[in-house]
């Protein structure tokens, strides 16, 4: 399964320099939303989504309040 549209809008907002904080926590709280519907679903998150919020998650360029949201992310999905 491949990242679907939504899903790869929301992580280049989120690696986005120009956008604000503001519209990169929008960025991941829909992915969180995304997500928890796959989850609900019972269906599997597509690797490419998930190797792209391991990587977010890593990055030293990113806020650090924006990582601790995606690593949430990752521990509450298990990805």
């Amino acid at each position: 399964m491949t990242m679907t549209r939504e899903e790869k809008e929301c992580i280049e907002r989120i690696l986005d320099k120009s956008d604000s904080l503001r519209d990169k926590e929008r960025a991941i709280k829909r992915l969180g939303e995304i997500l928890e519907e796959t989850f609900i679903l019972d269906l599997l998150p597509s690797r490419q989504l998930k190797k792209a919020l391991g990587e977010i998650a890593a990055s030293r360029s990113i806020a650090p309040a924006l990582k601790q949201k995606v690593k949430s992310l990752i521990k509450k999905y298990r990805l």
